[in-house]
């Protein structure tokens, strides 16, 4: 609702001319819906990609980090987005010692000036953090 109370119209018109309506059924498990796969890892720590197309301008992963585990990472000129989609939390730390602590289901924006940065599992239970990232066209 606006301001005013008023119902807000929908734009339902431009997400449907926006359907590729030509895809159902199997298309849809062959060529959409994607299996977690295996980027890179370390101790204690895995980043996959959950879903990465070349019609999408945009990424997303997944890292999984044990208790206490850390990861690093750089943004390479392009932001972050992060989400702890599962555990207590994770501690985002720059490389010039910036700090920023987010808990679960919270979301922190990370600026493509950062550079190099580290997350790090809190909490005694396994962290799942979710990236969202613009890819290189």
């Amino acid at each position: 609702k606006d301001a005013a109370g008023r119902s807000r119209p929908l734009p339902y018109e431009h997400g449907f001319a926006n359907l590729d309506t030509s895809r159902r059924g199997e298309d849809v498990t062959k060529e959409l819906i994607q299996q977690p796969r295996t980027l890179r890892s370390g101790t204690g720590w895995r980043e996959e990609v959950l879903g990465a197309l070349p019609e999408m301008f945009y990424a997303v992963h997944r890292s999984v980090l044990a208790p206490g585990a850390e990861l690093g990472d750089r943004t390479d000129g392009r932001f972050h987005l992060l989400n702890v989609a599962a555990g207590e939390g994770a501690v985002i730390e720059t490389d010039d010692g910036r700090t920023h602590s987010l808990a679960f289901a919270e979301t922190l924006t990370v600026p493509a000036a950062v550079g190099g940065y580290r997350v790090r599992a809190v909490g005694p239970d396994e962290v799942r953090i979710v990236k969202a990232l613009v890819v290189e066209p």
